[in-house]
C-alpha cells in the first residue's frame, strides 16, 4: 500500500511542478511579448537616432506653430 501512495504522491508532484513551469513559461512569454511591442520600431530596422530626429522635428513644428514660439 505505501507503494501505491508513493506513486500517488509522484503523480502529484509531477502535476505541481508540470503546472508551476507552465506558470513561468507563460510569465517569460508575456514578459517577451511586451518587450516586442515597446521596442517595435528598432526591431523594424529604425534606429534610436532616426527615433529621436523625427522627434525633434515634431517639437519644432509644434514649437513653430505655437504662438509663444521663441523662434521668430
Amino acid at each position: 500500500m505505501s507503494t501505491k501512495s508513493r506513486n500517488d504522491d509522484d503523480k502529484w508532484n509531477d502535476a505541481w511542478e508540470s503546472t508551476v513551469a507552465i506558470e513561468e513559461i507563460d510569465v517569460e512569454v508575456k514578459a517577451f511579448v511586451e518587450d516586442m511591442n515597446e521596442h517595435w520600431n528598432e526591431r523594424r530596422g529604425k534606429s534610436g537616432k532616426e527615433e529621436k530626429k523625427e522627434k525633434k522635428e515634431d517639437q519644432i513644428k509644434e514649437d513653430e506653430s505655437s504662438p509663444y514660439s521663441l523662434r521668430r
